[in-house]
C-alpha cells in the first residue's frame, strides 16, 4: 500500500468519524433543547403570554415531533381567542395520535372552537345586516 492511498483512506476515515459524532450529537442535544424551548414555553402560557408560548413549542416541535406539542400549541391558539389556528393544530394532533391521551379533550376543544367560530359569523353578519338597515 502507497503512503498517498493511506493518507486518502486516512483522511476519508477522519471525515466518517466527524459526521457520525455530529449525528450522535445531534440526536442527544434536540430532546434537550426541545425540553428547554417547552418549560419556557409553559412559563409564557402560565403568564398568558401565548404568542411567545406558540413559538416556543413550535420550536420545541421542530427538534422532536412529539404529538403532545402539537396539543399544546393547539392549546394556546384556543387560549388566545384564535380558534381557527386552534382547530387546525388540535386536527394536527389528532392526525399524530389519533388514540392518544388527549384525543378526547382535542375533539371537545375544536367542537367548541368551531362554536365560536360559527357565534362570530353570526355577529358579525347581524352587524353588517344592522348597518345596512341604518343606510
Amino acid at each position: 500500500m502507497h503512503q498517498h492511498d493511506r493518507g486518502m483512506r486516512y483522511r476519508r476515515l477522519v471525515r466518517v468519524l466527524v459526521v457520525l459524532l455530529v449525528l450522535a450529537f445531534s440526536a442527544f442535544a434536540n430532546p434537550k433543547a426541545a425540553a428547554v424551548h417547552d418549560r419556557q414555553a409553559k412559563a409564557y402560557f402560565e403568564a398568558k403570554q401565548y404568542d411567545a408560548a406558540i413559538g416556543e413549542f413550535k420550536k420545541s416541535y421542530e427538534l422532536v415531533k412529539k404529538p403532545v406539542t402539537l396539543f399544546k400549541i393547539a392549546t394556546a391558539y384556543y387560549q388566545k381567542g384564535d380558534y381557527q389556528s386552534a382547530i387546525d393544530f388540535y386536527g394536527q394532533y389528532l392526525q399524530a395520535d389519533p388514540e392518544g391521551p388527549l384525543a378526547k379533550e382535542a375533539l371537545q376543544f375544536t367542537t367548541i372552537a368551531k362554536q365560536q367560530l360559527d357565534a362570530a359569523a353570526k355577529e358579525a353578519e347581524a352587524k353588517r345586516v344592522a348597518a345596512e338597515a341604518e343606510k
